[in-house]
């Protein structure tokens, strides 16, 4: 059977208990976690439940505008015991992403204990303006990470956006495979706002995707709407969606609904693909 693609969950804090414990991936992000006043959030975090996840990846913070510098990146990795971390990046720059991500990679590269109990794994967020440029950059970053600290590659949706092509990701990630193989394992930031079978196109070639974060299964929710809306409707994430409460869910079943939507299409194969 094939391996589905893990849905790993952007939940608000008074939510994320209840919806995502126990899950195999998770995703958190590293701005929100270093804002004192997300109280639920990072109390959410704190709990020792979160281990249990298999993989629990920090994001940099970068798509929200909250990039942290490296030093506060690394210290909220070690804080939270995060297992996966996504290298600074610079939003549809494939240049100073590299520039970032080398730097980062030197830094953390030196880290001695007691700064972690185990290296987390690094993650570095793929950009370009076109396929060619975006296979550039990681041809590039993989002769610069000679002690292959990188073990996973991050495509934004910000290559779609850029090449004005929908079905970018899946091409980037198909290219990456056949030139790397099993080198990188490719995780996905964010849910598809412009192809709604992305997913399911992805989940048709084996071992081609991990896992992918999203929020949008609370977003949707909380704006009454199914998931199916994706790509036929524009749902903005509110201003205050990490501290959300139940509460302010129309219908949590819609909620419980969506997220078992998204798991189903991850595991979940379209044959036939026409690009």
């Amino acid at each position: 059977m094939t391996k589905p693609i893990d849905i790993a969950l952007i939940p608000p804090g008074a939510l994320a208990a209840d919806y995502c414990q126990g899950r195999i991936s998770q995703m958190a992000l590293a701005g929100v976690l270093n804002d004192k006043a997300e109280i639920d959030y990072s109390e959410f975090y704190n709990h020792a439940w979160k281990d249990r996840s298999v993989l629990w990846m920090l994001d940099n913070g970068a798509w929200e505008g909250e990039l942290l510098s490296t030093p506060d990146l690394i210290h909220v990795a070690h804080r939270y015991g995060a297992t996966e971390v996504v290298a600074p990046d610079v939003l549809g720059d494939p240049y100073g992403t590299l520039d970032l991500t080398t730097q980062f990679l030197s830094s953390i590269k030196h880290l001695t204990q007691p700064h972690f109990d185990r290296k987390p794994r690094i993650a570095a967020v793929v950009h370009g303006r076109n396929l060619p440029e975006a296979i550039a950059y990681v041809q590039e970053l993989s002769t610069r990470d000679i002690d292959r600290q990188v073990k996973t590659i991050s495509i934004s949706r910000t290559v779609c956006y850029k090449t004005h092509n929908p079905t970018a990701r899946f091409e980037l990630a198909l290219e990456i495979k056949r030139l790397f193989r099993s080198r990188y394992d490719i995780h996905l930031l964010g849910l598809s706002d412009h192809w709604p079978t992305e997913i399911q196109h992805c989940a048709s070639v084996p071992g081609l995707i991990r896992s992918l974060d999203t929020a949008a299964p609370f977003i949707f929710a909380y704006r009454g709407l199914p998931i199916t809306y994706v790509a036929m409707q524009e749902v903005p994430r509110p201003d205050n969606y990490f501290m959300l409460k139940p509460s302010d869910f129309p219908s949590l079943s819609l909620l419980e609904h969506n997220i078992e939507v998204l798991d189903v299409w991850g595991r979940t194969p379209i044959q036939r693909w026409t690009p």
